[in-house]
């Protein structure tokens, strides 16, 4: 493995933010993107590095479907939303502001 790949997973152990540390390590995203495409092993140890995050952090928050909707949410965030009903509420409020434009 790359030193820079290398780079890149001790960053995101510490703060699982894709984009940050594509930049810490002097890439853009898409170079990490293609990264995990690629190479089966650097995507294992990304989402691994994500989980462990997950489990060492979940305690310090207080409401943890924050925490799993924000972080985790390719696995969280649509049944968070429904659960709480944001889609329409900020679909509503997206049609009172417009309703309230000049035409």
């Amino acid at each position: 493995m790359s030193e820079l790949k290398k780079k890149f997973i001790e960053y995101y152990s510490k703060l699982p933010i894709q984009k940050l540390g594509a930049e810490f390590i002097g890439k853009n995203e898409d170079t990490i993107i293609r990264w995990k495409k690629n190479d089966k092993r650097f995507a294992d140890q990304v989402a691994s590095a994500k989980s462990a995050w997950a489990l060492e952090n979940a305690s310090l928050v207080k409401s943890k479907e924050w925490l799993l909707e924000r972080i985790m949410k390719e696995h969280f965030a649509e049944s968070v939303k429904v659960e709480h009903g944001f889609d329409k509420e900020i679909e509503e409020a997206f049609d009172r502001q417009a309703a309230k434009l000049p035409k």
